[in-house]
This record gives C-alpha cells, structure tokens and sequence, in this order.
C-alpha cells in the first residue's frame, strides 16, 4: 500500500502550512518514503504502486507558503528517480506505473500524452498532429489507454497505444466524448462514454466493442479499474 500519511491543510489565504508525507505500507510497517528534502518538493503523495514495490507519485514544491511547480517521481529499491516532462513543458501529471516502471500520464502545460520507460519521456501520439490527451491506464503488457483530442467530435475520445513505442493511437470506441481509465493485462479496458442522450456512463472496451454497464439508478457513472478476472470497480 501507498499514500500519503497526513492531509494538507491550508493556511491563510489559501498558502499551505504543511507538507504531505509520502508512505509505502508494507510487511505491517509503514516507511517514509524519504521524499521530504527541498531540492525535489516540501508535499510528496503516492499514488500508485506495482510489483517491486514501484511506487509513483507526485510532489508540488512551494516557496514562502505559495505554489512553486511540480515533480514526479518513481521510487524502487534503486532509489528515487524524477520523471522529465516533454521538451518545452515543466512537469508530468502521472496516473499509473505497471511491473516494467512504465509510467503514464500527461505533459504540462503543453497537455501532451506520454509515457515514462527506461528512464526517458516519450511523447505518445494523437489521432492528429499536434493533438492534445493523457495516457491514464497501463497494464504489464505495456498497452497504454487514455484519450486524445478528436476533431470529429470537438472533443476528447478513448484512446489506446498498443505499446509504450506506439506509432500512433487507436480508437477505444466509435462514438466520441470519452475515455479509457484502465486496461488489465488480457487486454479489457475500462472508462466512460457519453451517451446519445448526453448521459456519461461506465463502460468496458473489448476488441472493438463497448459494453455500457450501466447505473445504480442516477445519471452517471464511471469505471476506474478493472482486475485479470474481468471485475469492474468505479462510481455512480
């Protein structure tokens, strides 16, 4: 287990007054992760962790109570390693690592996919040159889910990378407005679509088809993880 050990409170004028302690739980004892010297931030949380353990996580830096960046990082028994952003931008916004310490999410402020591999960001390509996205879900295979943006529909559409040296971006579903959040390593992703009714709803993407799971009854719902025995888990 991940997390952080104490919230973060706010201060005057919305200034932060303390930090946050990133923590792996392991064996029944809770470790710090080490994350608290000012050269990389003053508020780490982890977020996700894999075999190993890899944990991923995040730190915001800030100076004189104010907002100053942010940094990601991943954490092995090697030690701690920061994930560079994309040429030109200033930080990743990270969401997942799988087994291989592949890391996805997106390039700020530019708002680029990309994925953490072997110790360098790469860019992930869009339906079109220049497109915007974020890669949210990774399995041990290396297939990446997530969208990109989609002229089409004038908005963001679930997309997947077959690899994290992908040469282009598949499609998820037919319609538009959606977007995968996770994939498990048989290849069964999981995310949301907008229906025709504007309703967004969980869903499960197979080899071309979506299957709209449905509600407990309300407007809306969302899938945010699938297991290798096909077992959804979101809200509605």
């Amino acid at each position: 287990v991940a997390g952080t050990l104490r919230p973060l409170p706010t201060g005057p004028s919305g200034t932060y007054s303390e930090s946050n302690r990133p923590f792996l739980w392991q064996s029944g004892k809770v470790v710090d992760l080490g994350m608290q010297s000012p050269a990389l931030a003053n508020s780490c949380i982890a977020s996700s962790i894999s075999a190993g353990p890899i944990v991923l996580g995040v730190g915001a830096q800030f100076a004189n109570g104010k907002y100053a960046g942010m940094s990601a990082w991943v954490y092995s028994k090697s030690g701690i390693r920061i994930i560079p952003p994309l040429p030109g931008d200033k930080y990743v916004s990270v969401h997942m690592i799988n087994a291989a310490c592949a890391a996805v999410g997106m390039s700020m402020p530019s708002q680029r996919p990309c994925v953490y591999s072997n110790g360098k960001t790469t860019l992930l390509p869009t339906f079109a040159p220049g497109g915007t996205g974020t890669a949210i879900g990774i399995n041990n295979n290396g297939v990446i889910v997530g969208s990109c943006s989609c002229v089409k529909y004038g908005d963001h559409c679930a997309a997947q990378w077959q690899s994290v040296t992908a040469k282009r971006a598949l499609r998820l579903s037919s319609g538009g407005n959606d977007a995968g959040y996770a994939i498990n390593d048989t290849g069964v992703a999981v995310g949301v679509i907008k229906r025709a009714d504007g309703r967004t709803h969980a869903s499960v993407f197979w080899r071309g088809h979506t299957t709209d799971i449905g509600t407990l009854g309300g407007r809306t719902s969302k899938a945010f993880g699938i297991n290798k025995s096909g077992t959804v888990v979101g809200s509605s």
